[in-house]
């Protein structure tokens, strides 16, 4: 059992199988089988609390993932590895043992969409979008156009009116030339 008394991360790389819960008499924390609705809540309730607490999906990549998907020396396509997620999903706190296994671990593999063992930015922010959406799944936020940005949506409504305002002017004048 690997097990890190210190309040920094610690890298641990081994080989470990397991041929099932037969015969066992409590199913360890973090080894129950995968439940997908009970990740689909887990990941809604983190993404309610996310956009409680961060006004944008950026901003809460920011805050609490940049860091954790960076500090392994990853790139940010990569994103948060699997060790790494607790402290995201707890909001960033750096009580290491602050997110549950229960919750965080089934919420990991709910959110790798791609299935290369890492939270890239677009899936994590697809997860903080996830609360109050009509998706099933994080590939399915993903299949979606991403939605305009401020800036973008600013621009999109000033052209429209500026296309209003000339049509208005053409059908005054029109109507003005008798």
């Amino acid at each position: 059992r690997f097990r890190n008394t210190l309040t920094t991360w610690a890298a641990v790389a081994m080989k470990y199988s397991y041929d099932g819960n037969q015969d066992c008499p409590a199913t360890p924390s973090g080894c129950s089988v995968y439940d997908e609705s009970f990740a689909r809540s887990a990941v809604a309730n983190w993404s309610h609390w996310a956009q409680a607490e961060y006004r944008t999906p950026a901003e809460a990549w920011e805050k609490l993932g940049a860091d954790h998907a960076r500090s392994v020396g990853v790139s940010d396509e990569r994103g948060v590895e699997w060790y790494r997620w607790p402290a995201v999903f707890s909001g960033g706190a750096d009580d290491l043992g602050s997110a549950k296994p229960a919750l965080w671990q089934p919420s990991f593999q709910f959110l790798d969409a791609d299935g290369n063992g890492g939270i890239s930015q677009r899936e994590f922010e697809a997860a903080y979008a996830f609360y109050g959406s009509k998706a099933q799944s994080i590939a399915e936020l993903l299949a979606q156009p991403a939605p305009l940005e401020r800036t973008e949506l600013v621009i999109a409504s000033l052209a429209a009116l500026a296309t209003l305002g000339i049509a208005v002017w053409m059908a005054y004048w029109w109507y003005s030339r008798g």
